[in-house]
């Protein structure tokens, strides 16, 4: 069973080459590329508060266990507030998972030692209900929490394009 799943990865990897799903801003004339299937937006509610949002396409959804926040530089997070998703059982990871879909916002409690700003990075993964599914990404951010508002993220370290994965429709 193992082996059939594994080739079964391998079989869909190498459609996704074949077709020229791999790499790059295009992703295929089915599949939107991922900044805007999940477009991401962080902003400073207030000195204690950052907020997290997603607007996810139709037919597209985030994973509640891929989703991961860190700061660095001073500041810590308290446990982040994430709403009720919907679980099902998910073809792709073969387990039941919790997922969001339209749209998603969390609220990062913060604590920090000095007023000095701090790095924040969000980790996230999502799919194509059609299958296709997208490596993990991160986005980082520069967060001064004395200054509201939204937040550019910071540009890629390696400005490398995000891969795509094609994985077996269910």
């Amino acid at each position: 069973m193992k082996h059939g799943r594994i080739m079964h990865i391998i079989g869909a990897s190498l459609t996704a080459l074949t077709l020229g799903l791999w790499g790059g801003g295009a992703v295929g004339a089915d599949f939107l590329a991922p900044e805007q299937a999940f477009q991401l937006k962080t902003e400073v509610r207030d000195a204690h508060t950052v907020v997290v949002s997603w607007t996810i396409a139709p037919q597209y959804h985030l994973y509640r266990e891929r989703l991961g926040f860190k700061a660095e530089g001073g500041a810590t997070l308290a446990q982040p507030k994430l709403p009720d998703g919907l679980r099902k059982f998910d073809e792709n990871f073969n387990k039941e998972m919790e997922t969001y879909q339209n749209s998603l916002v969390v609220e990062l409690p913060v604590s920090q030692a000095g007023a000095a700003p701090f790095a924040l990075k969000v980790d996230y993964q999502g799919c194509a209900d059609a299958g296709l599914c997208y490596p993990p990404a991160q986005a980082s951010y520069r967060i001064d929490l004395s200054a509201p508002g939204v937040v550019p993220a910071l540009p890629a370290a390696d400005g490398a394009a995000i891969p795509v994965v094609a994985a077996a429709a269910a």
